[in-house]
């Protein structure tokens, strides 16, 4: 057997589910995908409540409660980088009180999930470059938290005998 092939087997043995198990670190389940709430912390500014979406594919939509004259949606990048642990980017535009565009945000953050998987929290920091894509400000000290958003059953729902009565699955 040749060492690349060893070395091939070895890497192929070591990202099996069986060595998933025996390190007690399940990389499928610890994923980001779906939807979270949470809040963004930037020193000296108000705090910003965030809706975030994550895909699979490692991408990352998402929209804070500034003033949606003065900031865009932010569009970004994650990846797992260790048990439980996740680093991401995200950029937005950012615009003057007129409308006009300005600069552009960019937040990169490392992020680590709770044991359950529905909640995280992490730091970082902020860099607002100018249009032609030089960074101008850096701010440090960034914070952020989140929580999934789960499902929640409707009253009406427990109310209505013709869908009490379906078969769930």
């Amino acid at each position: 057997m040749t060492l690349a092939v060893a070395q091939a087997v070895l890497i192929s043995t070591m990202m099996s589910p069986a060595a998933s198990a025996q390190t007690g670190i399940n990389p499928l389940a610890q994923q980001l995908n779906g939807s979270w709430i949470g809040e963004l912390r930037l020193p000296n500014f108000p705090l910003l409540r965030v809706f975030m979406t994550y895909s699979p594919d490692g991408s990352i939509l998402a929209t804070s409660s500034n003033n949606s004259i003065v900031e865009s949606g932010q569009f970004g990048a994650w990846t797992r980088t260790g048990d439980r642990l996740f680093s991401l980017t995200v950029l937005g535009f950012v615009y003057d009180e007129k409308g006009q565009y300005q600069a552009i945000r960019k937040i990169r953050a490392t992020i680590s999930l709770n044991e359950a998987l529905d909640e995280f929290q992490g730091d970082g920091e902020a860099d607002i470059l100018d249009p032609g894509g030089n960074v101008i400000a850096t701010i440090s000290g960034l914070t952020v938290q989140g929580k999934r958003i789960r499902v929640e059953a409707a009253a009406s729902e427990a109310n209505n005998a013709a869908l009490t009565q379906r078969p769930r699955k």
